[in-house]
């Protein structure tokens, strides 16, 4: 698993040069756009803790999101992370 920071996966759907080079890893990613450091932060907080938790890369990153969404608000600086690969991943 490899997760990387701001535009790491920009383009997304098409792949980055990053996204290129780990494309034959079981699950990667990153974000399509710059984030804010904060949102970063307790964004893959939260991502992790539900992954401990037995939830699939999916889930968790939608769990995340909502988590994040509700401390922080909406704006263009606060988005998920994109993945390729296994979004059914589970630790």
């Amino acid at each position: 698993m490899l997760f990387a920071g701001c535009d790491s996966f920009d383009g997304y759907p098409q792949k980055s040069a990053l996204a290129s080079v780990v494309s034959n890893a079981g699950i990667s990613g990153g974000y399509a756009n710059s984030v804010e450091i904060h949102w970063d932060q307790d964004y893959l907080s939260y991502f992790f803790d539900a992954l401990g938790n037995g939830n699939t890369a999916s889930l968790a990153n939608t769990n995340a999101k909502t988590l994040a969404t509700y401390k922080y608000g909406s704006n263009p600086y606060f988005v998920p992370l994109v993945f390729y690969g296994d979004q059914n991943f589970k630790l």
